[in-house]
Formats: structure tokens, sequence, C-alpha cells
């Protein structure tokens, strides 16, 4: 070796093992090629690698020749680098430096690959997130749309809709992205702005009616604005309600025209009671043996009247709780 000290030598390849790390080499190559060209830019004796993050080598007490220093960053320890020298030529301040260069060096390239495996690791697990997300979007049966709003916050341009929302409104996806909310919901007359234009985030829920492709249907509407990764949007979220309006309406047609029979029904009772008590004064006067029978006989149809006015009553009763909770009114 020419020169009293190799500073200049290990100085170039300190620089070099970084260039080389900083363009992605993998660890175990600067580590191999790397240790050699320390050993020989010092003309050392040997200089040897040990992994290991809980590792512990101490230097023999009074002998300069072994020189241990951790490989790590961070505070987190990846091995050691245990470097004999000459006996007849300790290191001085400037050298020592120079090594725990080269060692920090090789710990940037393990903590590049860390740091490039928990990356990969990250993009999986986003990957996975984005999929089970994309799966519950289109698989659910509600329509869902998604607006980016402007700052004046009066101009929706849709960004997502799920395959519900296209089969349901007859629109692709480009064609629901040329569209705004006021081109697909009529929403109640009400007195303001409608919900998508006014100032407050919402959330907003709502009966409206929806322009289809092939024509109109009412839905149950629920929209919200927030902030997503810095942007201003508006999401939509709509469920077709009108075959279950119609049922509805069905169900409180049939349970008014049930009370008018009930009405009806209860009229008609104190129509035959009323001529029953006749016969029966009439049948009374009469006496003998078909004046009793006559009176048996209108008895039992008081009965039945009667029966008939307590099935009236539970009926009622009946009529009651289904237009309290079951008409959905």
């Amino acid at each position: 070796m020419n020169g009293p000290r190799p500073h200049e030598r290990l100085l170039r390849v300190a620089r070099d093992l970084l260039r080389e790390v900083a363009g992605g080499e993998a660890p175990a190559v600067v580590l191999e090629s790397g240790t050699e060209r320390v050993r020989d830019a010092g003309g050392y004796r040997s200089v040897r690698y040990h992994e290991g993050e809980d590792l512990r080598i101490e230097a023999p007490v009074g002998d300069p020749s072994v020189v241990v220093i951790v490989v790590g960053v961070n505070g987190r320890q990846h091995g050691l680098l245990v470097i004999e020298t000459d006996p007849h030529r300790p290191l001085d301040e400037a050298e020592r430096l120079l090594l725990e260069d080269c060692a920090d060096d090789f710990a940037l390239a393990f903590h590049l690959e860390h740091m490039e495996q928990v990356r990969r690791q990250n993009l999986l697990r986003i990957l996975d997130s984005e999929e089970r997300f994309r799966q519950v979007f289109h698989q659910t049966n509600d329509a869902i749309l998604l607006y980016e709003v402007d700052e004046v916050g009066t101009d929706h341009r849709c960004l997502e809709a799920n395959e519900q929302a296209c089969r349901w409104l007859g629109y692709s996806l480009d064609e629901l992205r040329r569209l705004r909310p006021k081109d697909l919901i009529e929403p109640p007359e009400t007195s303001g702005p409608p919900p998508w234009d006014r100032p407050e985030s919402g959330p907003f829920r709502f009966d409206a009616c929806i322009h289809r492709h092939d024509g109109r249907t009412t839905a149950m509407v629920s929209l919200h604005r927030f902030n997503l990764l810095g942007r201003q949007v508006m999401l939509v979220v709509a469920r077709d309600v009108a075959e279950e309006r119609r049922l509805q309406q069905e169900q409180v047609e049939s349970l008014q025209q049930i009370q008018q029979n009930m009405e009806q029904f209860q009229i008609l009772n104190d129509q035959i009671r009323n001529p029953v008590q006749v016969i029966i004064g009439l049948a009374d006067l009469e006496g003998g043996d078909v004046g009793d029978k006559i009176i048996r006989q209108a008895h039992e149809i008081d009965e039945i009247v009667r029966r008939l006015d307590i099935g009236w009553l539970e009926s009622a009763k009946v009529s009651a709780y289904l237009r309290r909770y079951g008409s959905g009114t």
C-alpha cells in the first residue's frame, strides 16, 4: 500500500458504496463486495459482517487491532462490522470516521430494502382493501354515485358510479359522468335550493322522482357532502321504493275499505236487531206453542247478531293496530 494512511481510498469506497445503494443494488451484493473493498482500501487483515439485531461483540481489552462498528440506522441495528487491523498501525480518528461512513452505507442498503418490503406490504394491503371496497360498492342493491363539487358548491361532476346505478338508471358510466344531479333527481317541492346546492354538508334524506333512461320512478335518496383526499365530494345513495310505495298505498286503501265495510256491518246488525225485537214482542202477545217457537228462533237470531258484534269489536282492534303500525304512514 502506498502512502502512510488509507484515507483517500476509504473515502472513495464510501462514495462508491453510497452510489450503489442509491442505485438500488441488493444489500447482499453491496455487503459482499463492499467488505472486500474496505479491507483492500485500508490494508486490513480482515473485514467481516456479523448479522443480528441484538448481537454484541466486544473488542479485546487493550487490543486496538480489533475494531467493532455498529451497522444500524434510525436506532435499529442490523449487524456488526468487525475489522482486524495491523497491530503496528492503529486507526486514527479520521480513519475510524470513514469506516463508520462505510458501515452507514451498509445500514442504508438494509434500511432501503426494509422500506421497500414495507412499501410492497402496504401496497398489497391497500389493494386488498380496495378490492373488498369495490366488491361491496358494486354488489349493493342501492345505486351509489360520487360527485366532485366545485369551489362554489353549485357544480357537480360524477366521478364514480356503481354497477347497480348504471343498471337501474339505464346509463353507462361515461353517460353518467356527463349528467348532473338535477338531470337525474327531481326533489320534492320545498322552498330554497335543492339539497345538492345547499351549503350544509347534510346528510339529507328525501323521496324524489328519478329520471331514468326509460322513464320515471320513485326513490328514497340520501345525500351527503364531505372532504375526500383534499377534494370536496358528494355521495348520493338512491334506493328504488316505487314498489314499496305502491304496496303501502294499496294497504292504506285496503284498510279504508275494511273500515267502511265494518261500519256498514254495524249498521246492518242494528237493522237486524230492531225487527227481531218487534217479532219477539208480537209472538209474546200471540202466546201458545207457535208464539214460543217464534220467540226461541228470534233469540237465536239475536245471539248470532251478538256474536257478530263481538267479532266486529275484535276486527276493529286489528284494524286500528294495522292503521297505526302496518301502513307505514
